[in-house]
């Protein structure tokens, strides 16, 4: 559950985030004149802080900044044409749960992998359950990983975290791949998406896979 947001004296927008009945994050976010974004997570004793740079890369705690995108993204598209209408406010919001009847996204919209990428710390012991969310989102979806939808992925961090305490790093890397498909009754200003696959602890789909399902709703007003 996500807390209304709210502006700091600084001008940072600050805002709490419950990802479950244990684990909450405050959450502040900040852009700069060079349009960097630095975002800030608190939770409990844990701060973790990420910089999204202007220049495509990302730096975790102040350490070397690594590209965020992945660095190999393969997508194979349907043939199924798409027609946003005319130009208008594009609004979205992500969901664990369906819109609508699950049993309707049907419509196959191309699959889309990341085989290599940077978690830009050496270990991800230590590091915000948020924290771990976005920089996976920022892989997937840069749009998401800077949005509050990044909490749909904090089940797969949490997961991710607990492993690496348990048994170490798997990998300095991560990867995923995720099918789309689409509601058989989207209408061009009113579109319902299903994402559909798994994040990997290692590089190239190897290592523990932890599948996912999370749904994308955009419309235009």
């Amino acid at each position: 559950m996500c807390h209304p947001p709210r502006i700091t004296s600084s001008g940072a927008i600050e805002y709490t985030v419950d990802f479950s009945d244990t684990i909450s994050d405050k959450i502040t976010i900040y852009e700069n004149d060079n349009k960097d974004l630095t975002i800030n997570f608190y939770e409990g004793n844990t701060h973790t802080v990420l910089q999204f740079l202007s220049d495509g890369r990302l730096s975790v705690n102040g350490g070397e900044a690594v590209p965020y995108k992945a660095t190999e993204i393969y997508y194979t598209p349907s043939l199924r044409g798409s027609s946003s209408g005319p130009l208008r406010m594009s609004n979205v919001e992500y969901s664990l749960s369906p819109f609508g009847s699950a049993s309707s996204y049907t419509l196959y919209c191309g699959t889309y992998s990341g085989t290599k990428c940077s978690w830009g710390v050496a270990t991800l012991v230590g590091l915000a359950t948020g924290a771990v969310a976005t920089i996976i989102c920022a892989a997937v979806n840069a749009g998401l990983a800077l949005s509050l939808g990044a909490s749909i992925f904090s089940g797969v961090a949490a997961a991710l975290i607990t492993r690496c305490e348990i048994y170490g790093m798997d990998d300095a890397y991560y990867s995923w791949q995720f099918e789309k498909y689409e509601r058989t009754d989207s209408m061009s200003i009113d579109r319902y998406y299903k994402y559909t696959g798994a994040c990997y602890s290692r590089k190239n789909l190897a290592g523990t896979a932890y599948p996912h399902t999370y749904y994308y709703h955009r419309w235009f007003s």
